[in-house]
């Protein structure tokens, strides 16, 4: 585990405020080898180890060979390895539940767009058909911002209720569009088999990557690290928040414990938003002393921009408060890389 990924599992287990509610009960991780999901079972692993809570992890995992070595033997977790869009099969009581398993990938939605709504749909089918023969606690599905497509208003606040346009015969809507479609099939598990199901809709997680992300919030702290000008190849005029790590893991507990049936909850930093092109221009100056560069060839290849300024109300009267900004996460990103040898 890296050392800001340690320090921050530390902080979260200082502060965490459902220690009687988790403890000597079991949890199933869906997802588990994604940035949300791994950091989850880290936690809860170390929350055991620190409080002595009896707590049991299951994760469900394609490949174990994506977990790191160290996690793969440990007493408290278990490794369920299988497809979820596989009935699942444990006979072990499960208490509560986080679905977090989903492609992240816009290449991949784009290239596998078959397979990126099987998974999202007969995965969460499966993990909703589970839950009520088990009668589950309480289950926390992972959503997204992309469930409200396009909207044009730069400064409007997006409430859970507040869902913009999405052109269903664009191929990339594969991921938004079974997101939409999840979040109704909780609901009407819920509805007609009193299953507990919540929905959290997760900005973009800023937690330390792996260095063949190219994704822009990677790009954009690998070109720091490097001394190198930063070049976006959009005008990046798309807005959103953001939100660190260990606030969204500590917003899917309080939805997990606190959140009601069949409601969706906005995670993010509200202080965070801006376009790609500030966030870039931001981080430039603060660590380089110098402008973005903007170098746009073909505009025709990339979306138009859209703003989703989220409202987190809804979270915050469950008692959630965000507590690492935007520039301080960032100062966790650049830290935790090490300097590339060739300066790339």
């Amino acid at each position: 585990m890296d050392k800001v990924t340690q320090k921050d599992i530390e902080e979260l287990i200082e502060h965490f405020s459902f220690v009687d509610q988790i403890k000597d009960s079991t949890v199933l991780i869906t997802g588990a080898a994604g940035l949300v999901g791994s950091f989850l079972y880290k936690f809860l692993h170390k929350l055991n180890v620190r409080k002595k809570l009896n707590i049991k992890i299951k994760c469900i995992i394609r490949d174990i060979l994506k977990i790191e070595e160290d996690y793969r033997q440990l007493e408290d977790i278990e490794w369920i390895i299988q497809d979820i869009r596989h009935p699942i099969y444990i006979n072990t009581k499960i208490d509560y539940i986080f679905h977090a398993a989903s492609p992240t990938s816009s290449k991949f939605f784009v290239s596998n767009p078959v397979d990126t709504i099987s998974t999202a749909y007969e995965g969460t089918k499966n993990i909703l058909n589970f839950a009520c023969e088990n009668e589950v606690k309480s289950i926390v599905f992972l959503s997204s911002i992309e469930v409200y497509g396009v909207n044009y208003e730069k400064m409007k606040l997006l409430k859970e209720s507040d869902i913009g346009y999405l052109d269903i015969l664009d191929i990339r809507s594969s991921y938004s569009e079974s997101k939409r479609l999840c979040e109704n099939l909780c609901v009407a598990y819920n509805s007609q088999f009193n299953t507990n199901a919540k929905i959290a809709r997760l900005t973009q997680v800023l937690a330390p990557f792996k260095n063949d992300d190219n994704r822009l919030c990677a790009h954009l702290c690998k070109s720091i690290k490097n001394d190198k000008n930063v070049v976006l190849n959009t005008f990046g005029e798309t807005s959103k928040p953001y939100i660190y790590i260990t606030d969204a893991i500590n917003a899917l507990f309080y939805i997990l414990f606190l959140g009601e049936n069949s409601l969706a909850y906005n995670i993010a930093d509200e202080e965070s938003y801006m376009s790609a092109y500030d966030l870039a221009n931001t981080l430039s100056n603060k660590y380089l002393n110098k402008d973005v560069v903007v170098n746009v060839t073909n505009t025709n290849i990339y979306p138009k921009a859209t703003y989703n300024k989220l409202d987190t109300t809804s979270l915050k009267n469950l008692g959630w408060k965000c507590k690492t900004s935007i520039l301080n996460a960032f100062d966790n990103l650049i830290n935790n890389l090490e300097r590339s040898e060739n300066n790339e």
